[in-house]
């Protein structure tokens, strides 16, 4: 044998009995059975074995605190859990305040002051997400526009439908950079100013981005959208005025810049054309509802006077007492 002490007959009929009622080799692992002798499937002998691994230097900084900062996806959600402290660790926050000395006027009023400031920039950032969410569905139905106007060869219509993505992606654009502004700025302002600096934003970009990538996606997704407008117009001369797809791409790309710019400029004006036509008809059309209504409010009352003297007089009037045939006048020559 494999072990240091000498086998006996004794021990090697003890061994040969173990083998004739188990099976297989009785001094080595055993296979896994339940009390019955039946053994355990491959499924049940894998759950059985499940243990708990001991965390790492490497895994510990998944376990710590988290960040006091909320989140932005959770600071808008009504529907967030509330987590529930525990006994235990309410009793020892209460020990320590007990025994902590009472907050003065001006630690208080320090704290509600930093309370509103945070607020206040919060607010601004939901404000700045509105205006961005709002511009994004106003923009569908104007690429449906677009899409229809060049299916039906309307120029005219895609122009208007271009114009008007190119006016809400804008807006999009100053919105998504006035929400991700004011995130650094609602921790602390002298946070903010450092994240106008280029390499500091950088920097808290990247060490954050779990925190920022939605703001900046925001950012990112207008100014891709202008730039397909802008290859549209480089690529398709019927956007462009029919202009030949010549040249190089710089001058194209400018080109294409410029006439973007002329159709905006064009369509806006041709807007504030049509509202300014109905901005100076529209008291005209007041004045006509307004008589049309009146003689409307007269005609229906003259009808209620002239029901009610139908009824007062039992549906005898002026009009119903006079003969229905008058007799003829009769001739001097005549008998």
């Amino acid at each position: 044998m494999e072990s240091g002490r000498a086998s006996t007959p004794k021990h090697e009929q003890a061994l040969d009995g173990r083998r004739a009622r188990f099976g297989g080799n009785p001094g080595g692992p055993r296979e896994p059975s339940y009390a019955g002798g039946r053994s355990l499937g491959w499924m049940e002998a894998v759950h059985s074995q499940i243990a708990m691994k001991p965390i790492s230097v490497i895994d510990a900084p998944a376990l710590r605190e988290r960040d006091k900062r909320v989140d932005e996806e959770f600071e808008d959600s009504r529907t967030s859990y509330k987590v529930v402290v525990p006994r235990e660790i309410r009793k020892q926050m209460a020990r320590r305040n007990v025994s902590s000395r009472p907050a003065g006027m001006l630690q208080i009023g320090f704290l509600h002051g930093v309370r509103s400031y945070k607020k206040l920039f919060g607010s601004f950032g939901r404000f700045f997400r509105w205006i961005d969410e709002t511009a994004y569905g106003l923009s569908i139905p104007c690429l449906i526009l677009a899409i229809v106007g060049a299916v039906m060869n309307k120029h005219w219509m895609t122009v208007l439908g271009i114009s008007a993505i190119v006016l809400l992606n804008l807006v999009r654009i100053g919105a998504a950079l006035s929400n991700l502004i004011s995130k650094p700025f609602r921790d602390s302002p002298i946070q903010g100013v450092l994240f106008l600096i280029p390499p500091v934003t950088l920097y808290y970009l990247w060490s954050d981005w779990r925190r920022w990538h939605k703001p900046v996606k925001r950012v990112i997704s207008p100014v891709l959208t202008l730039a397909v407008v802008i290859a549209a117009y480089t690529y398709i001369p019927w956007l462009n005025g029919n202009q030949s797809a010549q040249g190089k791409l710089r001058d194209r790309i400018e080109g294409a810049i410029q006439s973007i710019k002329q159709d905006v400029k064009g369509s806006v004006s041709e807007v504030e054309t049509k509202f300014d036509e109905a901005k100076d008809k529209l008291p005209g059309q007041i004045e006509k509802l307004k008589d049309s209504e009146i003689s409307n409010r007269a005609q229906q009352a003259l009808d209620d006077i002239r029901e009610k003297v139908h009824e007062s007089t039992g549906g005898n009037s002026p009009e119903s007492q006079k003969p229905a045939t008058e007799p003829e006048p009769k001739s001097p020559g005549k008998p």
